[in-house]
């Protein structure tokens, strides 16, 4: 009797995590910069793109797909570099920050869209610590809506 082979998903090829994890720190240096979280969020894009399909019965999360792969960072670090990333496609200008660091971007994350690239702008700008975005941020919205 002939059985069809069954798709099994790709196996993802993380270039930035150590590969010997028992000495590897719980959240990996590289995962400060900005670049770093790009090269994240792009790699899990892809990952949960091509895993869709795979299983019909079951929608596929951020959190299963780590659990799966044995990523060993926080959910919110992966939920940041995605959302990072996504934001990147939809605003180029994201990925050519020099100055800002993924903890303005997780400050940046939170404020509403109409005041996101904006913010962006003055704080590559004029070099604003995250301390000092965040003030702006929170004087730009009205409390009801801050979501940090």
């Amino acid at each position: 009797m002939f059985q069809p082979a069954i798709a099994t998903p790709p196996q993802p090829h993380f270039t930035f995590l150590p590969s010997d994890y028992s000495r590897a720190p719980a959240t990996p240096p590289a995962h400060n910069s900005l670049h770093s979280a790009l090269e994240l969020g792009q790699q899990l894009q892809q990952l949960l793109d091509s895993r869709r399909g795979y299983s019909e019965t079951s929608a596929v999360t951020l959190r299963g797909l780590a659990r799966q792969v044995g990523l060993p960072v926080p959910m919110t670090t992966l939920w940041r570099a995605l959302a990072i990333y996504r934001w990147s496609c939809q605003e180029p200008e994201v990925a050519h920050c020099r100055h800002l660091r993924v903890s303005h971007f997780s400050v940046l994350l939170g404020v509403e869209p109409a005041y996101r690239l904006a913010l962006l702008r003055a704080a590559e700008h004029e070099r604003w610590s995250r301390r000092e975005l965040q003030a702006r941020a929170r004087a730009l919205q009205p409390t009801w809506r801050l979501r940090w």
